[in-house]
């Protein structure tokens, strides 16, 4: 307790959700033609404007959270640590999946993304 009393948490909510099909084309095509790592992963942040980082934050040997961090700004975002990822940032907005392995599975029309508005 005394170590998640000295964090700061952004409310956050999640704004609406969004189908694949309606994604910006760009978005799109940068899920489509994800690259894949030598342990054969694909990556947990798509950071559009190049100003964020993922962090997995840890008591001991256990992950809690997510924080997505502007590094200019120093606004953090802070997510469940089974939040399903990617997580894609553009300047606007947070984009993630609502479900688990939806790259990995392979991208429909139909599926579903989380997305936050970030210029509030």
């Amino acid at each position: 307790m005394v170590v998640l009393s000295n964090c700061t948490f952004e409310n956050r909510k999640i704004n609406t959700h969004i189908c694949f099909e309606d994604l910006d084309i760009h978005i799109q095509d940068t899920l489509r033609n994800l690259p894949i790592d030598t342990l054969d992963c694909y990556p947990d942040l798509i950071d559009l404007t190049g100003h964020y980082k993922l962090i997995a934050e840890e008591i001991g040997p256990w992950t809690y959270a997510q924080k997505l961090e502007n590094c200019e700004t120093g606004k953090s975002y802070w997510f469940d640590y089974n939040t399903p990822r990617p997580f894609i940032v553009t300047s606007k907005e947070i984009i993630f999946p609502m479900e688990y392995n939806i790259v990995t599975k392979g991208l429909e029309r139909t599926d579903m993304f989380n997305l936050i508005n970030i210029n509030k």
